[in-house]
């Protein structure tokens, strides 16, 4: 188990994660459909194959429509996508029953299978390796670390610019990342599931 320490007097940590912030962006895909939904997910590279980790509730109706677009930069710019140029693996497959779906899981790999859209990437975010990621920060008490979420909430989208007869609109989406405590951990059916709470405001 890690021991921990208590902070030396003086020490701000609000520089350090305001650093890890700025790092999380780098990692993050934003996804919008045809239908103006947003969802969101993690650049990674997992068992040779880099794609994006995301939810199983994002992954379907992206992949099934014949194109989806995504938000790789911080200018405006418009990427369009086809599905077919992407496998989806489900990794936790989201239950048919809606009273169950609160409970998990809720989780894809969407695997990019075209090699310009990955060099484009590859220089403008960066793919968490997964399968080299060291877990023992999960055998240490989870209450003492500090715990974040990101993603692009669909209440913050806003059209900057509505569509013409010639292009679609401009749409500006917000990477947000919030600061949580670890409230509980959980395992069921071979998945480890971990409730972060979140302050409001």
């Amino acid at each position: 188990m890690l021991d921990y320490i208590e902070l030396p007097p003086g020490f701000d940590p609000q520089p350090h994660i305001e650093r890890a912030f700025a790092e999380i962006k780098n990692y993050t895909a934003i996804f919008i459909l045809e239908d103006g939904r947003v969802g969101s997910g993690i650049f990674v590279n997992a068992c040779g194959f880099e794609g994006i980790l995301t939810a199983y509730h994002v992954a379907m109706p992206a992949l099934e429509s014949k194109v989806f677009a995504l938000c790789i930069a911080e200018h405006e710019h418009g990427v369009w996508l086809r599905s077919e140029n992407f496998e989806h693996v489900p990794v936790g497959r989201m239950r048919d029953n809606p009273a169950e779906r609160g409970n998990g899981p809720d989780l894809s790999f969407i695997i990019i299978r075209d090699g310009n859209l990955l060099g484009i990437l590859r220089s403008l975010k960066s793919f968490c390796f997964l399968d080299t990621q060291k877990l023992a920060f999960f055998e240490a008490p989870l209450e003492r670390q500090v715990w974040a979420i990101a993603g692009s909430p669909y209440e913050w989208k806003a059209i900057v610019k509505p569509a013409t007869a010639s292009d679609g609109p401009l749409t500006k989406l917000s990477n947000w990342v919030g600061l949580g405590h670890c409230q509980s951990r959980a395992m069921r059916e071979g998945f480890d599931y971990i409730e972060i709470e979140i302050g409001r405001g």
